[in-house]
């Protein structure tokens, strides 16, 4: 078989089934350009349609964008890198936490009833393929209210992003998650320590040792990096502070500072 155009690694293109002959478990492989593993060539193209599509189609135009990024403590990433759905659950919490922080700061300047949107992809990796689940989220920055009779919603766009409002949202989405988790019986939280309950061990102790090195770095995990230096948030000795914008609480981190102009197209794509 070779790949057609837009072919590679679509099931219903043709895939082939593999089987564990001791077990019989099964897993659906589908034909690829090169054989089972990356194609640079199909993923790039991949990548730069789906951007293209979400520049073109879905986001609207002339509204400021903003990225945000939420990472999860350690003790939650082995966890949650090999459960899909809990690991979806929290990426949800955290978009209506972001959504309804701005809907409430946009109340709070006169402009009730506001919508916002966004887009979030779940990354699974650091740069030096580390297990790090976490979330890139693009944000319509700001609010869309409904127009009169008759005529269109009108987007009114988020004032100043200051470093306490980031702290707030990050400790609000802290802690939703963390209640979520603990009544699905997945984590202890003690003393501002959290302990992860029924992980990989009792399961499968290879992986989860495997999983354990991967999420600290033991290993072939790339060059150690220089850690930003934190300073605590006047008045919330917890949360810390990394740069403008980019504050920890408890092993979460989120990150804000990456925005585009909403007529900087060149800035938009890029997002």
């Amino acid at each position: 078989w070779r790949g057609r155009p837009g072919s590679c690694g679509i099931l219903n293109r043709g895939f082939a089934r593999l089987a564990c002959e001791s077990c019989g478990h099964s897993r659906l492989v589908a034909f690829s350009c090169r054989g089972r593993g990356f194609c640079p060539s199909c993923l790039g193209r991949r990548m730069a349609q789906t951007s293209m599509d979400l520049f073109e189609n879905v986001l609207p135009a002339a509204v400021p964008l903003r990225q945000w990024v939420l990472t999860l403590p350690h003790a939650l990433r082995a966890r949650l890198a090999f459960d899909g759905p809990l690991l979806g659950a929290v990426g949800r919490i955290f978009v209506d936490t972001v959504l309804s922080w701005y809907r409430r700061r946009m109340e709070a300047t006169g402009v009730p009833g506001g919508q916002s949107g966004a887009v979030t992809v779940t990354q699974r990796v650091s740069s030096d393929l580390r297990a790090n689940p976490h979330f890139h989220a693009i944000f319509l920055d700001g609010v869309f209210v409904p127009g009169k009779a008759g005529e269109p919603p009108t987007f009114h766009p988020l004032p100043h992003l200051s470093t306490t409002g980031v702290a707030d949202v990050l400790q609000l989405a802290r802690a939703r998650i963390l209640r979520f988790l603990s009544r699905r019986g997945v984590v202890e939280v003690s003393d501002d320590a959290i302990t992860v309950q029924g992980d990989l061990q009792g399961r499968d102790p290879v992986l989860a040792s495997l999983a354990a090195a991967s999420v600290s770095g033991r290993g072939p995990a790339g060059p150690a990096r220089r850690k930003p230096m934190l300073v605590s948030l006047p008045g919330r000795p917890r949360v810390q502070i990394s740069f403008p914008l980019c504050v920890n609480d408890l092993g979460f981190g989120l990150h804000a500072a990456t925005t585009a102009g909403a007529l900087d197209t060149r800035a938009r794509q890029a997002l």
